[in-house]
């Protein structure tokens, strides 16, 4: 019984992987429709209309009639769509969804990590300008970037803007201590009274002794 089990489970994998592979498949031959002349030119070994996108690209039409980039890693220990990325075009409804997942799969990353993912699996074309307007359209992000806006200034009060007044006749006070400071061979704390002129903005610094005592203070 327990060996039944495993070839039951054995051929439920690769039933799915099979499938996946199949669902894939369709996936990216529905996507690669538009290159279908650049296809049939790769096939017959023939140059590339000069107005094509992919032009510069050396290419390669693999057993499922997909249309594959050769690159430099062919013999690295990678993933074959690694080795043979296919192309794509990044203004493909299917392939800005595919973004979009990869995008909230990596925990709604920026561009450079997003790029980095789908460059692994896919030759977009027009990548990075793809992946910034995908992120750019993200509503999670665009939350995360939202800035709260600046609320109206409101008008100053007369004592900001009193003239021909004698010097510090609207002050704003500030308080802060205590610090210690050496009288002979003592330690006493003192305080600090920063008055401010509201209309000039001018400053004037005094001592004090207890914090109750800057109402005595002169200015």
């Amino acid at each position: 019984m327990r060996y039944r089990a495993e070839e039951h489970r054995k051929r439920t994998k690769v039933t799915k992987l099979a499938s996946n592979f199949e669902e894939k498949l369709l996936w990216l031959q529905a996507i690669q429709k538009e290159f279908r002349k650049q296809l049939a030119a790769v096939k017959a070994a023939l140059p590339l209309p000069r107005t094509s996108r992919i032009r510069n690209l050396a290419l390669e039409v693999d057993a499922s009639g997909l249309l594959l980039v050769k690159t430099r890693v062919a013999a690295s220990n990678v993933t074959t769509e690694t080795k043979g990325p296919p192309v794509v075009d990044g203004h493909h409804p299917y392939v800005r969804l595919y973004v979009q997942a990869v995008h909230e799969q990596l925990v709604h990353a920026g561009v450079k990590a997003t790029t980095n993912e789908v460059r692994q699996r896919l030759w977009v074309l027009r990548m990075r300008p793809t992946i910034r307007t995908v992120i750019k359209n993200c509503l999670r992000c665009r939350i995360r970037r939202a800035t709260p806006g600046e609320p109206p200034t409101g008008n100053l009060p007369a004592a900001r803007l009193a003239h021909h007044q004698r010097p510090f006749s609207y002050v704003g006070l500030d308080y802060f201590g205590p610090y210690n400071v050496a009288i002979g061979r003592q330690d006493q704390k003192r305080y600090v009274a920063l008055f401010t002129f509201l209309t000039t903005r001018a400053e004037r610094f005094t001592w004090r002794w207890r914090v109750d005592s800057v109402l005595t203070a002169p200015y």
